[in-house]
């Protein structure tokens, strides 16, 4: 019989971000950057400069403000000053937008400080993680400026590239006249048009998720594909290289190419210096590794009677076949060891820690890792309130009933099992797979085996072979009571 790993079939996703809540202090800024915004059109600097030290008081994690903050300090002629606060908006999210911007005036800042290596260092900073960036080709200006080279050239450049981001915006934008098929054409067509312009690399990517958004995921692959040809070694740690992997890693699983995906996530896992990629990525390589190693389990068990008494007394087949499991936990660990890592990535990782345990028939070290996870999710219920990882926890709890089974200890096997029937009576824990099956023939087995009253053990056994007559489990149970 082959179990189900919740954990090993991988929802593809497409590596989506929630915007947090808005704090109290972050609802109490918004009117005010209507004021800086007022104060700047003025070329009122210094005002506008008190207005975001004051956001930046109530708001300290505003890298926007922050970002600011450095710009009105450079236009009021304080470069040095601007260059601290650009430093500081830029070290809040290497990433994020207003890295962006402020790596830019970062630059501008230095040139006019006479910092020369320090502008030159932002020029590439900007250019190795944001190559889709307009503000690479402004930076252009800087760069021959700080060549002591006429800067008519690159203007020309960054106004030509600020017509191609115009004509982006103008097929992009909400409210464009266009529908999703009109868009990807005319994003083809700029593309085509534009192909060495950074416009270019974000069209691309627009383009494939629009793709996606239509099912047309085999026409998406390649375009991810072409997009990540396109960018050169130098901008692997940028936003656009790491998500275009991720999202090509995902098409690749969604079409069943387990191979190439794994190669993607793990590549990520190892090399990525965003911590949210890297995360994400560590825990969807392990979860197909995992897929990797049931499938090798499966193919090199002598499951000749995997129907047999081995399998009634909770086993997963007669024998273990070695195999990887300490890089499925390796996998799993990179996501442990991050500090900014989602905790739903958390929750996976210490599932598929403790059910590979459990694959691995080391059943002191399954039992632990459960014990463990129940000990750390678990929390007194409020009327009508679940615990927050219940499908999690009835994964910890099978696996700690079927260690307890392993050693004898049916009883205490059952308290596990009867947490799950409680938790989600005829409710299947992970749609499409057979874990509630599982569970209720436990309770048969951790019954008899306990030597419960026969009308107890027959009411368990009954219960699975009229809600699964023609499963493995009721097979099983039809086994055991000798009727097969």
């Amino acid at each position: 019989m082959r179990h189900n790993s919740q954990i090993a079939v991988v929802v593809v996703t497409f590596f989506l971000f929630l915007a947090p809540a808005k704090t109290f202090a972050q609802t109490s800024c918004d009117s005010q950057w209507s004021v800086a915004a007022a104060m700047e059109d003025a070329g009122r600097w210094g005002a506008a400069e008190q207005v975001y030290l004051n956001i930046i008081r109530q708001c300290p994690d505003s890298q926007r403000a922050q970002a600011k903050l450095g710009f009105c300090q450079l236009k009021a002629g304080r470069p040095n000053d601007a260059q601290v606060s650009l430093e500081a908006a830029i070290a809040m999210q290497p990433f994020g937008y207003w890295a962006e911007v402020g790596l830019f005036y970062h630059a501008r800042s230095c040139l006019e400080a006479n910092c020369e290596a320090n502008a030159r260092e932002s020029i590439q900073l900007l250019r190795r993680r944001f190559p889709s960036s307009v503000y690479v080709s402004r930076a252009g200006i800087i760069e021959a400026q700080l060549d002591g080279n006429p800067s008519d050239v690159a203007n020309l450049t960054y106004q030509t590239e600020r017509l191609i981001a115009q004509e982006f915006d103008e097929i992009t934008q909400e409210s464009s006249p266009l529908d999703t098929v009109q868009q990807i054409m005319s994003l083809q067509t700029l593309i085509d048009t534009y192909p060495e312009s950074a416009t270019a690399i974000r069209s691309k990517e627009t383009l494939g998720h629009l793709l996606i958004r239509e099912g047309r995921r085999t026409e998406a692959t390649d375009v991810f594909s072409e997009l990540l040809l396109s960018l050169d070694d130098e901008t692997e740690q940028s936003r656009i290289a790491l998500n275009t992997k991720m999202r090509l890693a995902a098409l690749y699983h969604s079409q069943r190419n387990k191979r190439d995906a794994f190669k993607l996530y793990r590549e990520l896992a190892d090399t990525s210096s965003n911590p949210i990629v890297r995360s994400n990525a560590a825990i969807q390589a392990a979860g197909i590794h995992m897929e990797f190693n049931v499938d090798d389990y499966f193919a090199a068990a002598d499951t000749s009677d995997a129907l047999g008494p081995r399998e009634i007394q909770g086993g997963a087949t007669p024998s273990t076949p070695q195999l990887p499991w300490g890089e499925t936990r390796r996998l799993c660990h990179t996501v442990l060891s991050l500090q900014d890592a989602k905790p739903d990535d958390v929750v996976r990782a210490q599932i598929i820690i403790l059910e590979s345990y459990h694959w691995q028939r080391d059943t002191t070290r399954a039992l632990d890792a459960a014990r463990t996870f129940i000990e750390s999710y678990s929390r007194p219920e409020a009327d009508g309130v679940r615990p927050q990882f219940r499908k999690e926890l009835a994964m910890a709890h099978l696996v700690a009933g079927e260690c307890l089974q392993q050693l004898d200890g049916h009883q205490d096997a059952l308290v596990h099992y009867r947490w799950i029937a409680q938790e989600f009576g005829e409710e299947e824990i992970w749609p499409g797979l057979t874990n509630l099956q599982r569970t209720y023939t436990r309770i048969f087995e951790a019954l008899m085996r306990a030597g419960a009253p026969e009308d107890e053990v027959a009411e368990a056994a009954d219960f699975v072979l009229t809600k699964w007559p023609d499963s493995q489990y009721a097979e099983l149970i039809r086994w055991a009571r000798g009727e097969r």
